[in-house]
């Protein structure tokens, strides 16, 4: 992601990291479990994900052998795995060439205006939300006029307009190279 919210006044070149909620036991050895999930968030860290551990930071202000405090800790705890999947899940929008292609994302927006601008300049990007589903295609220039294109098929339908909803004017039924004049965006206008 190259557009991330920098706190500091030194420009860094960051990378889109997600959100990993890290969930291990406490109670008992407690000691040896703190230690066990400081290791669990340092391994997500290293794999470039950002580690969420609230149970290792609740009992730094709660009373873990209040049986009240306890409670609430685990609800503020489970709580907050509720919240961070939500906020997750349906805030960012992912600037990318296709869905599939994961490592062609360059930005990942709460804002979807900022979405679509990142995919406005950038050439085969779209916005894609949690599902992935295309919910913008960014806007492309259209070529430099004139330009040649070669058809290499001997049945080639002239229609009125960039599409196939538009009607026949006519085949071309011959191969070999011509000039584009004009270029025109419609419905079926890359395969029709």
């Amino acid at each position: 992601m190259k557009e991330v919210v920098d706190r500091s006044n030194k420009p860094k070149d960051r990378t889109y990291r997600p959100l990993v909620y890290v969930c291990s036991p406490l109670s008992g050895d407690v000691p040896g479990n703190t230690k066990m999930a400081r290791k669990f968030c340092r391994f997500a860290l290293e794999k470039g994900a950002i580690p969420l551990a609230p149970h290792l930071m609740f009992p730094q202000f709660m009373n873990d052998d209040d049986p009240a405090e306890r409670e609430l800790a685990i609800f503020m705890d489970v709580d907050s795995l509720v919240y961070w999947a939500n906020e997750t899940a349906i805030a960012w929008y992912r600037v990318r060439k296709t869905w599939a292609d994961s490592k062609s994302q360059i930005g990942a927006f709460k804002v979807l205006t900022n979405a679509k601008e990142c995919a406005d300049k950038n050439p085969e990007y779209n916005v894609f939300d949690v599902d992935g589903v295309n919910i913008y295609t960014g806007k492309t220039t259209a070529p430099a006029v004139p330009f040649l294109v070669k058809v290499s098929i001997s049945d080639l339908n002239i229609r009125k307009g960039p599409g196939t909803d538009y009607s026949k004017i006519g085949q071309y039924t011959g191969k070999g190279v011509f000039t584009i004049v004009e270029v025109k965006s419609d419905k079926g206008s890359t395969e029709g």
